[in-house]
């Protein structure tokens, strides 16, 4: 099963991680039953996936530097798939816990490296994927999840579940990604490249390009690449803050409203469906529509959406709006990512590490965003305290400006003033 289009190889693994992500977050119920944990033990438990997924994703930046995303999601997929097994027969917290942090860890190498090759496979076509490929993570959670509920409808035990998934999983990981494309290694940027290629007379010729001046023009300084890595993490972080309080908190808050079990449960399906279909358009829409303005409108629609549901207050509103955030949010995301890693290869600079950055930012996000929904639920409400993602996702709107393109190719920012 070897996937010839590297666009399908990375398609398959971004399905393939998002499957394996929601098979052990399915199972969690009866991972706490077997060992007798209490949700406060859980929860110190689940600290595990945070520590790992921070470490991780500095990790996976360093790997892609040296050994390209093809390589390092070769080796991690398949790895991440196999952790399923730890976390199945952990005897005891501890253990439980190492498997959570050595699991995040994992996943936070793959989400570098599997960005990065989702970025490279548009650069090499020259047209974008990256929100497609991002339908597949979701889909895969949705197919990963489904999976493990059908496994405790029918009474099959954990360890017999995450066992058959980790070697069927770990086998196709090995398989499909014999298929992804190469990408560009530390030392292998476009510029770097292209440097190498026109040698003295190249580096002559760019030194000659750079001192040039432009009459009647004043010179600024180019925003450094800290102020736009900051500001894209920024967006991210809302972004998934916003999203990580819909995947903890829309089941909670409709069955609040007075919706039944099934009710609340369809919301959370619902959200991701959202999300789902709102990726899978997403490209589409990016060809015809410029990243800023698409992540404005996008956004607004995520906040509007959840913003009216939460005052009209009622558990058909809330389906509505929980789906428009889905589809709001779907974008926005990929988006951010995929503009960051652009816009540092064309720099010259390494799209792995600037994902990894852009990322562990936004992933503190999806880890403060629920807590915080938490403590302002018990000090007001939680109807109240669901504001918190829609004006993460208002200031999303805002901020989009930062995607716009500023181009600078000699470094400096040229403003033109009248002759004197």
């Amino acid at each position: 099963m070897r996937f010839r289009s590297p666009y399908a190889a990375v398609a398959v693994a971004f399905l393939l991680c998002g499957l394996i992500f929601g098979t052990s977050m399915a199972r969690l119920p009866a991972l706490q039953d077997g060992l007798a944990l209490t949700d406060g033990e859980l929860a110190v438990a689940l600290v595990g996936l945070n520590g790992g997924a921070v470490v991780g994703l500095q990790a996976g930046a360093v790997l892609c530097r040296r050994l390209g995303s093809r390589t390092t999601l070769r080796a991690a997929l398949p790895a991440f798939a196999l952790l399923l097994i730890p976390m199945a027969v952990a005897p005891t917290m501890p253990a439980l816990v190492a498997a959570f942090a050595a699991s995040a860890a994992v996943n936070g190498v793959i989400d570098v490296a599997i960005n990065v090759n989702g970025v490279a496979v548009e650069r090499r076509y020259g047209r974008v994927v990256l929100s497609r490929l991002h339908a597949m993570l979701t889909l895969g959670g949705v197919v990963g999840a489904a999976a493990g509920a059908t496994a405790a409808h029918f009474g099959v035990g954990v360890e017999s579940h995450f066992m058959v998934t980790a070697v069927v999983g770990a086998v196709a990981a090995s398989m499909s990604t014999r298929g992804l494309t190469l990408d560009e290694k530390a030392g292998e940027t476009p510029v770097a490249v292209a440097r190498k290629r026109n040698g003295e007379a190249g580096s002559a010729t760019t030194a000659q390009q750079t001192s040039m001046s432009v009459p009647c023009a004043r010179h600024l300084p180019a925003p450094s690449r800290a102020d736009w890595v900051l500001g894209f993490g920024g967006l991210a972080f809302c972004v998934m803050l916003a999203e990580g309080s819909a995947n903890d908190w829309t089941a909670v808050y409709l069955h609040d409203l007075g919706g039944s079990d099934a009710l609340a449960a369809g919301g959370f399906a619902i959200f991701l469906t959202a999300m789902t279909v709102g990726r899978l358009a997403g490209d589409h829409i990016r060809q015809r529509i410029a990243a800023a303005p698409l992540v404005r409108g996008a956004a607004l629609l995520a906040a509007a959406g959840l913003g009216t549901a939460l005052l009209i207050g009622h558990p058909v509103a809330g389906l509505a709006g929980f789906a428009l955030l889905g589809l709001g949010l779907s974008v926005t995301l990929p988006v951010i990512l995929g503009e960051a890693a652009h816009r540092a290869a064309g720099n010259g600079e390494s799209p792995a590490a600037t994902v990894a950055r852009v990322s562990t930012v936004a992933y503190l996000g999806s880890f403060l965003g629920p807590g915080l929904i938490g403590t302002l639920a018990v000090v007001t409400s939680l109807e109240t305290a669901l504001l918190l993602p829609a004006a993460a996702a208002a200031v999303t709107a805002l901020g989009a400006g930062l995607l716009a393109p500023r181009r600078h190719p000699t470094k400096q920012v040229v403003t033109r003033e009248p002759c004197s």
